[in-house]
């Protein structure tokens, strides 16, 4: 006879959880094309911010002395920015859910598959908004620096740019919040009544 209070057991490589990620063909492109993303993302930012650092190049720099209005709203935008490329991503991934023509195209790879490429696609979602804010941020702040050469928009830009490239998905990470994913759901599966 079973606990009934205790949480169900999940085996990590239950059917539900496809044996290896790594393999997959479909899964594996769908990451190179979120690696090639945030590279030229954060390639932007920094062709940019060389730009900005050369044509300064000559000229004094200050570091929070007299700040103009507009460098201050450059500041404050890439700290509201900054947080919320921190955690939108996480409310994206979720309770943004793919739309039909998404889950379409990934139910010819079969149900498992299927899966697996909407988690994915939740990730990529999730990981591109991120970027997205940080690299406005990061050019706000460069035109700020470029206008008035303020070292606070510079580290602001910075900071912003570090955001990007922490996104940057590495090898294995994606597959391993895919089977946290999996988990997770299978979990809540087990827990509602039957």
């Amino acid at each position: 006879m079973s606990n009934p209070y205790q949480p169900p057991m999940v085996d990590p490589r239950s059917p539900v959880a496809v044996a290896d990620l790594g393999s997959l063909q479909p899964l594996r492109g769908a990451i190179l094309t979120l690696r090639i993303i945030v590279f030229s993302l954060a390639l932007g930012v920094i062709g940019f911010g060389i730009y900005t650092v050369v044509q300064n190049a000559g000229k004094p720099h200050t570091i929070a002395e007299n700040l103009d209005p507009m460098s201050m709203i450059m500041l404050v935008f890439g700290l509201v920015d900054g947080f919320l490329g921190i955690v939108l991503p996480s409310v994206l991934f979720r309770f943004v859910k793919p739309n039909a023509a998404m889950a379409a195209e990934f139910a010819v790879h079969g149900p498992e598959v299927a899966r697996v490429l909407s988690i994915q696609g939740r990730i990529q979602t999730a990981t591109i908004v991120g970027c997205a804010l940080f690299e406005g941020a990061a050019f706000a702040n460069l035109y700020a620096y470029m206008v008035r050469p303020e070292l606070l928009n510079l580290l602001m830009a910075g900071l912003m740019l570090l955001g990007i490239l922490a996104r940057f998905p590495l090898p294995g990470a994606c597959e391993r919040r895919i089977e946290d994913e999996l988990r997770r759901e299978q979990e809540e599966a087990g827990l509602r009544p039957g």
